[in-house]
């Protein structure tokens, strides 16, 4: 369980991404968007990044190997405010 908006001690905790998204080299994104794999486990934490501060504007969870099923909506931990 997660329940802070500090984005060092995610990275700290978690290392590096899976994957990120395409529009974190875009310059007028607002967030920047990573992918963790959830060890152990088919999901993965989603968590958006606010460029103006450095923290987390949303955190959800997604089963991604399920991609029909109902695990695979965003199970949000984290929402923006």
């Amino acid at each position: 369980a997660w329940n802070s908006r500090d984005f060092l001690s995610f990275k700290e905790k978690f290392g590096a991404p899976y994957a990120e998204s395409l529009d974190n080299d875009k310059e007028h994104v607002l967030a920047d968007v990573y992918m963790y794999k959830i060890s152990d486990s088919s999901k993965y934490a989603i968590v958006a990044v606010g460029r103006d501060d450095g923290s987390i504007n949303a955190l959800s969870v997604k089963d991604i190997d399920s991609r029909w099923s109902e695990d695979n909506k965003y199970e949000y931990i984290l929402e923006n405010e």
